[in-house]
């Protein structure tokens, strides 16, 4: 009985919630840009940076404009106060192809300024956490602690790192029980 009336406190509210699953397709085109920044400034300095100079490059592109989208829609949303992207692979701090979270910080940072979204973000934070193996149980514990206080999270990982056995339950931000 103790149990089950743990449970049940811990799982309140959770028949209020809603999974929604979209498909993401895009192209790795100026159109897309313009549609996911609404900048076509920005969009063409984004397209040059990110160069189509091999084959794979598409790809980057296309996993970039992806994780735009969602964010953009994370951050415009009021009732989302969590996202978990899970990739195949962290972005990395480097020059280069690949998965530069330089350019991540660039193109998140551009879509919070153009949509007026600065003040969900202290000063010095970035908008969002990626989460590794190196201090995994600190930033865990941070980003839990920010989503109880009802701070708004996007968490990037991967498969290794959060696929199995890991429990990012945290407990409902005071404003919101």
């Amino acid at each position: 009985l103790l149990l089950k009336n743990r449970f049940e406190q811990l799982t309140k509210g959770y028949d209020n919630l809603s999974i929604k699953a979209q498909l993401i397709k895009c192209n790795e085109d100026i159109a897309t840009a313009n549609e996911i920044f609404g900048d076509r400034i920005f969009s063409q300095q984004l397209l040059e940076k990110l160069g189509v100079n091999n084959h794979y490059q598409h790809f980057f592109i296309r996993r970039y404009f992806r994780i735009a989208w969602v964010y953009k829609y994370f951050l415009l949303d009021d009732n989302i106060k969590s996202f978990l992207y899970l990739g195949n692979t962290l972005p990395k701090s480097f020059q280069g192809d690949g998965f530069r979270k330089d350019i991540l910080e660039e193109m998140f940072n551009f879509l919070v300024k153009k949509n007026r979204k600065k003040h969900l973000f202290d000063q010095e934070e970035k908008p969002f956490v990626v989460i590794d193996s190196d201090q995994f149980d600190e930033k865990k514990a941070g980003f839990i602690t920010d989503l109880t206080k009802g701070k708004k999270r996007f968490i990037i990982s991967t498969y290794q790192t959060l696929g199995a056995g890991q429990n990012l339950q945290y407990s409902a931000p005071i404003n919101l029980k």
